[in-house]
């Protein structure tokens, strides 16, 4: 332990060193995901999300993820009591539970519509819908009236996913607002400053993506 410490002093790169920079470097990333979905898509569902409301997220094969982590923490931090998370592999859905707790439901894939009729929010933290893969397919049909769907694809913006919702009439959040929200704590960590995120800094990058 003590040669440990003394190679970190001295700024040498141990595995030790590597492997703790890692893990810090993931938790960090995760808490920044965390605000900026809840900074993103709260102003999309205050008035629609309470203690009791139901949330479905489906997330992808790869994943359970920094992005599912995200969605789950904030989730979780503004009050939903039960959060159905679906993924290709329903051990990586598990997971979650077991490091959320009870709140979270897993689901198998091929069950993501079963839950949809008492869902508030609906969120897609895949890479389903991003530009040179395939939709997402759910039945959005399926979503009560009030319900919210966010999509954290940011390219393109609206994702079929969200032009089916919209279709729908219902309100959206697509994945651009919480990228340029991660974007300020790694500005203000190189630099110093901390940019704020106005209407007319997300024009400037919806035009560059399109």
């Amino acid at each position: 332990m003590q040669q440990h410490a003394e190679a970190v002093d001295h700024g040498i790169a141990t595995p030790a060193r590597r492997r703790e920079e890692r893990r810090l470097e993931r938790r960090v990333d995760d808490v920044v995901d965390k605000r900026r979905f809840r900074q993103r898509v709260e102003r999309k569902v205050e008035r629609r999300l309470s203690g009791h409301a139901e949330t479905c997220g489906v997330d992808e094969q790869r994943g359970a993820g920094g992005s599912a982590r995200a969605v789950v923490f904030g989730l979780i931090e503004r009050g939903v009591a039960r959060i159905h998370v679906a993924n290709r592999s329903f051990a990586r859905a598990e997971a979650l539970r077991e490091r959320f707790g009870v709140a979270v439901q897993p689901a198998r894939w091929e069950e993501r519509d079963a839950h949809l009729p008492a869902a508030r929010l609906l969120v897609n933290s895949t890479s389903l819908g991003m530009a040179g893969n395939q939709p997402l397919e759910i039945d959005v049909a399926r979503l009560p009236a009030g319900a919210v769907v966010a999509d954290l694809v940011y390219v393109p913006l609206v994702t079929p996913l969200l032009a089916t919702a919209r279709a729908r009439g219902l309100a959206t959040a697509d994945g651009l607002g919480m990228l340029l929200h991660q974007a300020v704590r790694g500005f203000s960590l190189w630099f110093g400053i901390k940019p704020k995120v106005t209407a007319e800094l997300r024009a400037l990058v919806e035009a560059d993506l399109k």
